[in-house]
């Protein structure tokens, strides 16, 4: 056998290699997976390998896909395959303890019927009565279920978030409760500025943050005052406690003292105060809020009257001459403000604070305190809040701002014992009747955690949300980190660190831009000519309109040239119709035919030719040595 029968012989050996391998990796080796994505996109964080780890019993997921109807959707279709894949990369990871079922519910069928009675939302996207099903159902061995009635592609940042979230209720015995005491209408109601009769009152509607935290909270409205917190609260969420009555502080205090867990919301002056804004014209009402009382026991206390502004974190808004202006006390707070070392605030995105105020640490402060939130050195500095009292005018305080090159913290978490703000008692009953001493709690019995934030207007959609509308539903639309700081502070205090884990992860979208010039050019074709026939077809039915009314009888009468017209209109519109059916055939057609080559590039092209590139070097070494051999020997001398 010569050598060139033997590299032949080899190079079919190795092409059969080759697909034995890949054969064999396909099957054999299915559990093995590498991530080589930009970000890891598809390695689940440690809280989620830990949340699967603590799976006791097998889980089932049902993942209800339309994958016809998503297949209409780029962006929409992309986001079903990730939650797919990551899905499988759950399953895989969950020892079998997590059994994954994926389900395509058409229309009419018992599937859909399923999915409905599940609670997922499916709307109907045509006439011929297919919906679209985007969903989860989780359920347990006890029949305990978990529903995620539409995993939206704008959460697509929080998905490894939002599937652990659903396997860790499932052990739970409930939502975390969340306790809330504000003086703003944050669950809505009637809300009636000073003055104004009880009988002119207009209903509000809730706030966004409101809405955003029940999707995943238990919310308790406790109102502005109490006796006692309630034993079955998880997290008080304190929001501009103005003018608390002794009574309320004092059960603040015994709270914490007792190893409650609190996120305290105040303000040296609250933009969204609806009593400073139904004051009388001008009378500036009061629109600060503060803790003194416990603040100072905690060693910690809120600049009064000072509003923390920073030139280098300024947002630009609206200025009073309409222009758009930098604006020092509306800040745009980009991560590198915001203590990455911290699970609360760690991978946020920017925060929006508007007029926060100045937290400052005592010197005898009794807890081990950790800045969250904070100013830059060289653009930090403060505003007199007197400045916002009457008028807001950014242009004007953009002017007058001067940085005196300190930092300001806006927001701290505390953490560890204290003595009570109350240390001869409880303060006497509303009628000064003596109060039952007998569970005061001088110190603390149980390690105190909290999170105080100096403002309140953070929690205002303007700075952080969109209402939004899609396919018929409804969505909260983050479009800053705001909302999520409040979710990863509640998350933190209610003790799931591996669910605050997950927040940071972040996706790179990497588009298929070749896929999305096609679409354009075939969305540019469809609607040249809708535009056309459509004002083709106004102009037809004005005219229509101008040469004859409705007769007596309130009907439309035509004449025949009228009738001609509008056969011709219906005939046009038809065709449009199949011109539309036959751009959006052509348009799949190539987006399918671009990925079959790609295929054919990834799978064989690119192999073959590496194979081919290792053919021609062993042919060409070959024949080389023949050479060398065939050539004569000369001499030395």
């Amino acid at each position: 056998m010569n050598k060139n029968q033997l590299s032949i012989i080899s190079l079919g050996l190795a092409l059969a290699l080759f697909l034995a391998l890949n054969m064999f990796t396909g099957v054999g080796l299915r559990s093995m997976r590498a991530d080589l994505t930009e970000g890891d996109l598809f390695t689940l964080s440690e809280g989620t390998r830990n949340v699967l780890a603590d799976l006791d019993e097998p889980v089932d997921v049902t993942f209800y896909w339309s994958k016809s109807q998503t297949a209409e959707n780029p962006m929409l279709n992309s986001h079903a395959r990730r939650v797919h894949e990551l899905l499988e990369e759950y399953s895989a990871h969950a020892e079998g303890n997590l059994r994954l079922e994926v389900i395509e519910p058409l229309a009419f069928s018992e599937e859909e019927d399923e999915a409905l009675a599940a609670g997922l939302r499916g709307p109907q996207v045509d006439e011929a009565g297919n919906r679209l099903f985007l969903g989860l159902v989780v359920r347990n061995s006890v029949d305990a279920v978990e529903t995620m009635p539409f995993l939206d592609p704008r959460r697509e940042a929080f998905l490894e978030y939002d599937l652990t979230r659903g396997l860790t209720r499932l052990a739970e015995s409930g939502l975390p409760v969340v306790g809330v005491l504000s003086s703003l209408p944050l669950a809505g109601g009637a809300q009636p500025p000073p003055g104004m009769p009880p009988q002119q009152q207009q209903p509000e509607p809730a706030w966004a943050i409101w809405d955003f935290l029940g999707q995943s909270l238990d919310l308790r409205d406790l109102g502005s005052s109490l006796v006692k917190v309630p034993d079955d609260i998880d997290v008080l969420l304190v929001i501009h406690p103005k003018d608390l009555s002794p009574t309320t502080e004092y059960a603040l205090d015994q709270y914490a003292l007792a190893g409650g867990r609190m996120m305290v919301f105040v303000d040296p002056f609250c933009m969204f105060d609806p009593a400073g804004q139904g004051a009388q014209p001008g009378m500036g009402g009061d629109r600060s809020s503060s803790l003194d009382n416990l603040f100072a026991a905690w060693g910690i206390a809120m600049t009064p009257g000072q509003i923390v502004g920073d030139v280098e974190s300024a947002d630009r808004t609206q200025g009073n001459d309409g222009r758009p202006v930098a604006c020092p006390v509306v800040m745009r707070l980009e991560p590198e403000r915001l203590d990455q070392d911290d699970l609360v605030t760690k991978g946020l995105s920017a925060l929006v604070t508007l007029a926060a105020g100045e937290l400052i640490v005592l010197d005898d402060c009794p807890l081990e305190v950790t800045p969250l939130i904070s100013t830059t050195a060289a653009g930090g500095g403060l505003v007199d809040a007197a400045m916002l009292q009457f008028n807001f005018d950014p242009g004007m305080i953009a002017d007058t701002f001067s940085p005196d090159g300190t930092t300001r913290t806006t927001a701290y978490r505390l953490l560890g014992n204290f003595k009570s703000a109350f240390a001869e008692g409880p303060p006497p009953g509303p009628e000064g009747e003596p109060a039952d001493a007998s569970g005061h709690l001088v110190e603390s019995t149980d390690t105190f955690n909290a999170i105080v934030v100096s403002d309140v207007d953070i929690l205002h959609e303007y700075l952080w949300a969109r209402r939004r509308n899609m396919l018929g539903m409804s969505f909260i639309e983050p479009v800053n980190a705001n909302g999520n700081f409040v979710t990863n502070g509640i998350d933190n205090l209610s003790g799931s660190n591996d669910l605050i884990s997950l927040r940071s992860r972040q996706v790179q979208a990497r588009p298929f831009t070749r896929k999305q010039d096609l679409r354009r050019e075939a969305d540019k074709r469809f609607r040249d000519r809708y535009d056309l026939f459509n004002s083709q077809l106004q102009a037809t039915e004005q005219k229509i309109a101008d040469l004859q009314g409705p007769n007596s009888e309130g009907s439309m009468s035509f004449s025949a040239e009228q009738e001609a017209q509008l056969s011709g209109l219906l005939a046009e519109r038809d065709q449009l119709r199949k011109d539309l059916r036959k751009v959006r055939f052509d348009l799949n057609r190539d987006i399918e035919s671009l990925g079959t080559r790609l295929q054919f590039l990834n799978v064989i092209a690119l192999p073959g030719i590496v194979l081919l590139i290792g053919a021609l070097i062993l042919g060409l070494r070959s024949r080389s040595s023949q050479a060398r051999k065939l050539s004569p020997l000369t001499p030395t001398s």
